[in-house]
């Protein structure tokens, strides 16, 4: 089966790239499944060696576990806003970012969470023309936004030191 056959039967197909599932669903359930984005410019040896570090990820590190999903999901609001923060970017290359880490998640999950975000004014974006295609949407974060994502990172230091601190003497 050729590539694009693969893509043309799977229903993760973008305009840009395509998302491979990396594990399985359960019962139709893709929310828990990790997904490989591969963009029409990545050379093979990038895209193996992406797949790769997922796959290694995958068997290696614990917050795959069922027991750290709800601690994942519900940190993916920050997780995107430093993403967002870092500069304006377009939704693959969030997916991308995301993907990298075990906040891996997919188009269906990150447009209604960038949805919210805008309607509560932390997020907003702006249109950018493609030379590969069709205008993208680029987004940033708003000063409402900055705010936030600053207080949360006070929130994320002192949890992360109040944990550090309940397992001492």
């Amino acid at each position: 089966m050729t590539g694009q056959t693969l893509c043309q039967r799977s229903k993760l197909v973008g305009k840009y790239g395509v998302l491979f599932p990396i594990t399985s669903h359960h019962d139709g359930d893709w929310s828990d499944a990790a997904f490989l984005l591969v963009t029409n410019h990545q050379s093979l040896v990038t895209i193996l060696s992406e797949w790769y570090l997922a796959v290694a990820r995958l068997l290696y590190c614990p917050m795959n576990s069922d027991k750290f999903n709800a601690i994942r999901k519900g940190l993916l609001e920050y997780a995107l806003l430093k993403v967002i923060s870092s500069d304006k970017v377009y939704v693959a290359d969030m997916l991308k970012r995301l993907g990298q880490t075990d906040f891996a998640t997919q188009e269906g999950t990150l447009y209604p969470l960038l949805s919210r975000l805008r309607r509560e004014n932390l997020v907003d974006y702006e249109w950018r023309e493609s030379e590969s295609g069709p205008p993208r949407k680029y987004y940033e974060l708003t000063r409402k936004g900055i705010a936030l994502l600053a207080e949360m990172d006070n929130y994320w230091k002192r949890l992360t030191t109040t944990i550090a601190q309940l397992g001492k003497d």
